[in-house]
C-alpha cells in the first residue's frame, strides 16, 4: 500500500481579504441584527414593565372596611345594608389584577357604596377579626368575596378573579337577593 501526502504549500501573498459575501461577513452581520432585536425587545419590555408597574398601583376607589371597623352583629350599630366581605392578599395574582383592574373603577366603587358595607380581610393577618371571619366563612380560596346581611348570614359568595363586567353582575345579584334591613 502506498501512502499519498499531499502538501499544501500557502504562500504568504496568496491570502486576501474575505469580500463582504463570505461566511464570515454573513455571521457579522447575523451578529449586528441580532444585536438589534435584541435591542428593541429590551427596550419593549422595559417599557412594557414600566407601564404595568405603574397600572399596578392604580388607586383603588372603593372604600373598605377592616375587620375591626365591622360593627358586631350584637352591636346597636349594624349597618343599614348587607355586608361585601372581600378575602384578599398581597401575593394573590387574581387578586391584584382585580385591585387594577376592578376596585380602581369609579363606576365599581360607587356600585359597592351605594349598596353594601364594604369589609376587606386580609388571610395573612393575624389579627382575631380576620381569622375568625375566614374560618367562619369557610374561605380556602382567594379572591373570595362573601355577602352577608345585617346579623351575618350568608347570602351569596363567588370566588376567583373576575372582570369588572363580572363582578358589577355579581353585585347587582347579591344587593338583589339580600333581605330589607331589619
Amino acid at each position: 500500500m502506498a501512502h499519498l501526502t499531499v502538501k499544501h504549500d500557502v504562500k504568504p501573498d496568496t491570502q486576501t481579504s474575505l469580500p463582504p459575501s463570505t461566511p464570515h461577513a454573513t455571521r457579522s452581520r447575523k451578529r449586528v441584527v441580532l444585536g438589534v432585536v435584541a435591542a428593541v425587545g429590551v427596550a419593549l419590555t422595559l417599557a412594557l414593565g414600566l407601564d404595568l408597574v405603574r397600572n399596578a398601583h392604580q388607586t383603588e376607589l372603593a372604600a373598605w372596611s377592616t375587620p375591626a371597623q365591622w360593627p358586631s352583629h350584637t352591636s346597636d350599630t349594624l349597618p343599614e345594608r348587607p355586608v361585601l366581605i372581600r378575602f384578599t392578599a398581597s401575593w394573590c395574582p387574581p387578586c391584584q389584577a382585580m385591585k387594577r383592574d376592578v376596585f380602581s373603577r369609579t363606576d365599581i366603587a360607587e356600585q359597592i357604596e351605594a349598596d353594601f358595607f364594604a369589609v376587606s380581610v386580609d388571610i395573612d393577618n393575624t389579627d382575631p377579626n380576620t381569622t375568625d371571619l375566614t374560618h367562619r366563612y369557610g374561605i380556602d380560596s382567594i379572591p373570595a368575596f362573601v355577602v352577608v346581611d345585617v346579623r351575618g348570614h350568608e347570602i351569596t359568595r363567588s370566588t376567583g378573579g373576575m372582570s369588572p363586567s363580572d363582578f358589577s353582575t355579581f353585585l347587582k345579584q347579591a344587593a338583589n337577593a339580600a333581605p330589607p334591613h331589619e
